[in-house]
């Protein structure tokens, strides 16, 4: 029953379908869109009480917005780093790539 009204609503907003509604992903959707409707921290905790869990645990685990954020500076932490790297090497004209496996 969940679903078909799942991908009824995938249909409406004009998807040939969404993927499989699991707890994680109704979890996940459900902090995520509660966060970013910019919920306060005690409506978060609401939430996480009726959810059965931290608010910490979400944090953790289903808030996708902070955790794509986090990926987000992690990426351009290791980029910046392997340029300056490359740079270096160039200047002092070894070869630049890969190290070896």
């Amino acid at each position: 029953m969940v679903d078909s009204a799942w991908q009824s609503f995938a249909k409406s907003i004009g998807r040939e379908s969404l993927p499989r509604l699991t707890d994680s992903a109704s979890r996940k959707l459900a902090v995520t869109t509660h966060r970013e409707s910019g919920a306060s921290r005690e409506e978060q905790e609401a939430l996480a009480s009726h959810m059965t869990h931290s608010v910490n645990t979400a944090d953790r685990y289903y808030n996708k917005a902070f955790r794509k954020e986090e990926r987000g500076k992690a990426i351009a932490k290791i980029t910046s780093t392997y340029r300056a790297k490359a740079r270096d090497m160039a200047e002092s004209g070894k070869e630049v790539g890969m190290p070896p496996p």
